[in-house]
């Protein structure tokens, strides 16, 4: 059932892929200021061990098609959905095998857009969808294909439903970092192409998600130099960065 409560204050968020990088910073932050946490995660002992036990925890993988892990009386008890789990398998598209394709994309792509879903009718008004996508999904990078592509399919769902509106007033921002400073990249097998200290610590972007969720902020927000000068990036300028970095990124 629909949540009847008219928020003035969000002060609960259910966050996915909560165990480390922006997800456990901003699980953290949130908690510090009192905020109701809920967390979903794969490992239940990283989760604790990242100092989150003060957060409700739900274990799940979410690579799989199952939302068994919530239900819709838990789920329209939170005023913030932050759909923040991702990863990648870098490599060429064509190495990719048929299970990675289907688990990747369900995990980049189809759970959020199916918790988005599920919140926006049953979430209270005035209530708020933070969706982390990446700049990738505007300007995708060599051997890192299916994790753009879901990304610019994130990125062009979240801007219509924004466009769309809500029936319960809830806002959608669309967060979309270009470098943070976790082990993303090495978790899928590659290195970055960023220099060193030119990422953000995967505190600060938590930082400016936080005040943006607390001031309501809706639309785009790209929290980092990267993100930002890239954004400015024509198909005819980033075509030849791609071959660059393809060429760099070769296996």
């Amino acid at each position: 059932m629909p949540s009847t409560r008219n928020l003035s204050v969000r002060n609960s968020a259910l966050i996915t892929g909560a165990s480390d990088g922006l997800g456990l910073e901003l699980a953290r932050q949130m908690l510090a200021k009192g905020w109701t946490v809920g967390i979903v995660v794969r490992s239940r002992d990283k989760a604790l061990s990242g100092g989150l036990a003060g957060a409700a925890l739900y274990q799940a993988d979410l690579s799989q098609a199952s939302q068994a892990f919530i239900s819709d009386q838990e789920l329209c008890c939170y005023d913030v959905l932050v759909n923040n789990a991702g990863a990648s398998t870098f490599g060429s598209f064509e190495s990719l095998t048929s299970e990675q394709i289907q688990q990747l994309s369900q995990l980049n792509f189809v759970t959020p857009l199916v918790l988005m879903n599920r919140f926006l009718r049953m979430a209270p008004s005035n209530a708020m969808v933070v969706n982390v996508s990446s700049i990738t999904g505007q300007v995708p990078m060599p051997f890192n294909g299916l994790y753009s592509a879901c990304k610019a399919a994130m990125i062009a769902v979240t801007q219509l439903a924004r466009i769309e509106g809500s029936s319960r007033d809830v806002k959608i921002l669309d967060f979309c970092p270009g470098s943070i400073s976790t082990n993303f990249q090495s978790k899928g097998g590659a290195t970055s192409h960023v220099r060193a200290g030119q990422a953000m610590s995967a505190a600060q972007a938590a930082g400016i998600l936080l005040k943006a969720i607390e001031q309501g902020k809706t639309g785009v927000i790209r929290p980092d130099k990267v993100a930002k000068v890239l954004a400015l990036a024509t198909p005819r300028l980033w075509m030849p960065l791609s071959r660059l970095l393809a060429r760099k990124s070769r296996p």
